[in-house]
């Protein structure tokens, strides 16, 4: 939650006293809480911080590759295993009808190989792993399931 300082921090939902200060100030582009509230992601400017709300510390972080900036949505899995990202990055040359076109490509990232807790369960071992062919976009169901859609 947001005060009226512009911090970001997370508050006791009885007492709405403030347990955990995560950011001071911005930019902060996009926040959201796991399934369980046990975790935070949080995406200031090109990187995602991953911040357990039980301790108010940040556990790991990723920058993905070139990117300009992190925007929604970003999603959690149902398990609270994997995390959808959206990167802003430039745009491929060939779909560039200028230097300064931009494209959103979808991530996943495993938070349970991210945090040390278990092997990645994403193709070719990756922790993050961009999906190109889903420029347009990706949503998470149940069970792991994707939905997307094809140009």
């Amino acid at each position: 939650m947001v005060d009226l300082d512009g911090r970001l921090v997370l508050v006791d939902a009885a007492t709405f006293e403030t347990r955990h200060v995560i950011a001071e100030r911005g930019p902060y582009n996009v926040y959201v809480f796991s399934h369980d509230g046990r975790w935070l992601a949080l995406g200031r400017e090109a990187r995602v911080e991953l911040w357990d709300t039980q301790t108010g510390e940040m556990v790991t972080d990723v920058e993905p590759e070139d990117a300009l900036s992190i925007q929604a949505p970003m999603q959690f899995s149902y398990d609270n295993d994997l995390l959808l990202i959206n990167a802003v990055v430039p745009a491929p040359a060939a779909l560039r009808r200028s230097e300064n076109d931009t494209s959103n490509l979808p991530y996943l990232w495993d938070l349970p190989a991210a945090r040390n807790e278990a092997d990645t369960t994403l193709p070719r071992f990756f922790e993050l792993y961009s999906f190109y062919d889903y420029r347009y976009g990706f949503v998470m169901g149940p069970n792991r399931k994707v939905i997307t859609g094809l140009p």
